[in-house]
């Protein structure tokens, strides 16, 4: 289109170098490779819990933690390529673990006695305050790698993976707080 326009008359355009196939084939080996790691997270938590709709309860947190993270990516003008893809990648295995810690805390209290409401609120608080910590202190170990000084480009790519990692594990500290409790009073 621009090369019709009469300034340009006499003006040639010509790909040199295209990449596109090769940023594409990467990016979907990419996502085929988190889908797979979500996967094989979904598969080790129903080892180890032994119930379906726990796990299924647990294994959502993955999802809605990403989407959080991809959208707070996407509000913030960034664009979803391959080292933010990678950063993703990287916290699908994280964002299980507040929604495990929060599952077992109010399976406990139920297994106990208490009644769904009770448990799910009282598990949720009892280990409120440990995951939050442990989030937090997870989420600074990362905050060198996002505000890497140095080569500029360098400490752009480091950014790009440390924040979308940052973001899902925010995201996942509220569905376990928020979302798993709600969802434990009805299983």
């Amino acid at each position: 289109d621009i090369l019709k326009r009469p300034q340009m008359k006499g003006i040639a355009a010509y790909v040199a170098y295209d990449l596109a196939e090769h940023v594409q084939s990467s990016m979907n080996t990419l996502r085929n490779t988190g889908l797979w790691g979500g996967l094989f997270a979904v598969l080790v938590l129903f080892y180890f819990l032994r119930r379906t709709s726990t796990t299924l309860l647990v294994a959502s947190a993955i999802p809605v933690s990403i989407l959080f993270s991809m959208w707070i990516v996407y509000m913030s003008g960034w664009t979803l390529n391959l080292v933010t893809m990678l950063g993703l990648m990287i916290a699908v295995g994280m964002v299980v673990d507040n929604a495990v810690v929060v599952v077992e805390a109010i399976h406990a209290r139920h297994l106990a006695g208490e009644n769904p409401h009770e448990s799910s609120l009282q598990g949720a608080s009892e280990v409120g305050r440990a995951i939050l910590v442990s989030t937090l202190t997870t989420i600074v170990v990362f905050l060198p790698l996002i505000f890497m000084s140095g080569s500029e480009g360098f400490a752009f790519a480091m950014a790009r993976i440390g924040m979308p990692v940052t973001y899902a594990l925010l995201g996942s500290l509220v569905v376990a707080l928020l979302f798993i409790p709600l969802s434990m009073k009805r299983i």
